[in-house]
This record gives structure tokens, sequence and C-alpha cells, in this order.
């Protein structure tokens, strides 16, 4: 079988590569909502930040905090940029790419074609990637606007607990995307290994949904941050 220059085992490396990437998408948020993940503190310490918000007179904190996660959106949309340009360079190259990679020690041999395949699936991957950090920027520049409007402490507690549950949804959303973009890049790494073997590819592909299910389910950050709320609830029970 020669399917685009592919073998049939690049075809089946591609469908396991993709399979893991879209399961793990769906299993991580369908997991994240019935135990605790990094995913769901984080959601707690935003619910958090906008109740201490409306709690201070100078807000000023509150404005730098969203201009650096907006900046660092902005450094990695600009980043998959960048990476979009070399890879449409390397297309107009892919002959003479595809010679030296069949040099590397247990490379396997691609055909031009293939390897520009393969090439297409890293641009497909920092395309995806580029428009989910765009859009978290866009979602961090509305969540500052949010903040513009947020009530005095003073104001009724119906208000307050409208705004902070508006403001933190956002937040939520600039982060579920933005995480979503991070992602991408780790799912990056593994098509990486795709122009040296799909076996490799496979592996490497299972590796990083091990990676990241570990980061995000089993982390020593996330038992950092859950002992953070235990004390923080502990203290607030002794008040």
């Amino acid at each position: 079988m020669n399917l685009l220059g592919l073998t049939t085992l690049d075809v089946v490396a591609a469908g396991w590569f993709m399979a893991c990437w879209v399961a793990y998408t769906f299993f991580s948020e369908w997991l994240a909502r019935r135990r605790v993940s990094l995913i769901d503190r984080m959601d707690h310490y935003r619910q958090q930040w906008m109740r201490r918000l409306v709690a201070r007179e100078n807000r000023m904190v509150d404005a730098a905090i969203v201009q650096n996660l907006f900046q660092g959106n902005n450094f990695l949309a600009s980043t998959s940029i960048l990476i979009l340009g070399g890879l449409a360079a390397l297309l107009g190259a892919s002959s003479q790419a595809a010679s030296v990679m069949a040099t590397l020690p247990l490379a396997q041999a691609s055909t031009e074609r293939g390897f520009e395949m393969k090439i297409l699936l890293m641009v497909v991957i920092f395309v995806y990637a580029f428009f989910k950090f765009t859009w978290a920027m866009r979602q961090f520049n509305f969540l500052s606007l949010t903040i513009g409007t947020a009530p005095d402490k003073h104001d009724p507690p119906a208000d307050i607990d409208a705004f902070v549950h508006r403001a933190a949804t956002l937040a939520s959303l600039a982060g579920e995307n933005s995480n979503r973009g991070l992602r991408a890049f780790y799912f990056a790494m593994a098509a990486m290994s795709w122009f040296m073997h799909p076996v490799l590819f496979m592996a490497a592909s299972a590796l990083v949904v091990g990676i990241l299910y570990h980061r995000e389910f089993k982390s020593r950050t996330l038992q950092a941050l859950m002992e953070l709320v235990a004390g923080a609830e502990g203290k607030s029970d002794k008040t």
C-alpha cells in the first residue's frame, strides 16, 4: 500500500497519533470533572483571584497578571508563526531534506511525497496551536475589560457573585485554549519522530500522552496546589 507516498505502517502511525491526541483531549476533560486535576485547581484559584480583586481598591496587580498571561500566549503564538515559516521553507527543499534524513542511523527511507506529508502534519499542528493561542489572547483582552467593570466591595453580594462567576469563567476559557495550544506543542514533539520511523512515532505519541496525564493528574505541582487549598480552607474554618 502506498497512499500519498506513505506506507501502510506510516498510515497506521498517523492514525494512532491522531487517536492519542483526540482521545486524550476528551478523556482528560471528562476525568477533570470527576477528580482533582490541574484544571480543577486552577479554576479554584481563578475564583479566589476574582474575589480578592473585588476587595482591592488598587487593581494594578490584577492588570499586571492579565498582561503577563497575555504576553505568554503572544510569545507562543509568535513562535508558532516562526515555526510555520521554517516548515514552509522545508517544503521547498523536501527532496534534499528527505535525502539527508535517510542517511541518519535507524531512519526509515521516505519518498519525497511521503516526506511532504509529514511536514504538512507539522504545519497542521502549529496552525492549530496558533489559533488556540491567539484566541486565548483575545479572551484575556476580554477579561481585562471585564475587570474594568468590577464592582466595589460595598456593592450588593449578588452583583459581586455575578462578576466573580463571569470573570472567572472568562479566565478559565482563556486558560483552556492556552492549555490546548501547549498540548499541540507537546504532540508536535512526537510528530517530529515520524521523520525517523513510524514505530518511533507511535511510541512517542503514547509517551506524550503519559507525560500529559502525569502532569495534569499526578504531578507534584498538583499536590502542592492541593495542599495550598487545604491550608487556606483550614485557616478559614478556624476563623
